[in-house]
C-alpha cells in the first residue's frame, strides 16, 4: 500500500460486502433524497428541518411524502439546531421503522424502514422563468449508471430543449461508469 496513489483506499476483506452494496446503490432507509448540501456545510452547521429533493419510487416514502416537504421532527425530536450526524443518529436508534412529521401535515407518519436499491440517477421536470427544462441529478457512479444515463438523455434530448444535469460530486463510486456518463453527456451536447 505504500506505493498506491494518493487517492487509493484499502477495504479489509471484512468490508468488502458493504463495499458491493454501496457500488450497486443499496441502503436502508425510508426512500428519500434531501436537498444538496455540501458536505462541509452540512458537518459544520446545525440546520432546522430536512428538505426533500426526491422521493424514490416503490418505497416506504412514495405516495406519503412530496418533493419540497420539510421534515421538522424525526422520531419526536425536533430538528432544529441538529447537525445531520445527529439526525442520523436519532434515525439509527430505530432501524426497523422511523415517525417523521412534515411541515404540511399534522400528524407524523410511521415509515418502516428497508434495504432499497436506489436508483443512481432521478430526474425530474423543472421551470424557471417561464420555461419548462429536464433536470437529471446522479447520485453515485454505480454499476449500470452510465446506461441509465444514456437512456435518460436520449428521452431527455427528444422532449425539451434544456437540460440540467448534476452530476456525482465527490461520492466515489466506479471509474470507468464515470468516464462513460462524462463521454455520453459530451456526446449528446456537440
Amino acid at each position: 500500500m505504500q506505493t498506491a496513489g494518493p487517492h487509493s483506499l484499502y477495504i479489509a476483506e471484512s468490508n468488502v460486502d458493504e463495499m458491493k452494496k454501496q457500488d450497486k446503490n443499496i441502503a436502508t432507509g425510508i426512500g428519500i433524497e434531501p436537498k444538496y448540501t455540501h458536505r462541509a456545510i452540512r458537518s459544520a452547521m446545525p440546520i432546522d428541518t430536512v428538505i426533500i429533493d426526491y422521493v424514490y419510487p416503490n418505497t416506504p416514502a412514495d405516495q406519503k411524502l412530496k418533493i419540497d416537504d420539510e421534515i421538522e421532527q424525526i422520531n419526536g425530536q425536533p430538528l432544529n439546531s441538529k447537525y445531520f450526524t445527529e439526525v442520523a443518529s436519532i434515525i439509527a436508534e430505530n432501524p426497523a421503522s422511523i415517525d417523521v412529521k412534515v411541515k404540511r401535515l399534522e400528524n407524523a407518519l410511521t415509515l418502516t424502514q428497508k434495504e432499497i436499491q436506489k436508483p443512481a440517477l432521478y430526474s425530474r421536470t423543472a421551470n424557471y422563468n417561464g420555461k419548462t427544462m429536464k433536470w437529471i441529478r446522479m447520485t453515485r457512479f454505480v454499476m449500470g449508471v452510465s446506461k441509465q444515463f444514456e437512456r435518460e438523455l436520449k428521452v431527455a434530448a427528444r422532449k425539451y430543449r434544456r437540460i440540467i444535469f448534476g452530476p456525482a460530486r465527490k461520492s466515489g463510486g466506479l471509474v470507468d461508469e464515470g468516464v462513460n456518463v462524462f463521454e455520453n453527456a459530451s456526446a449528446k451536447t456537440r
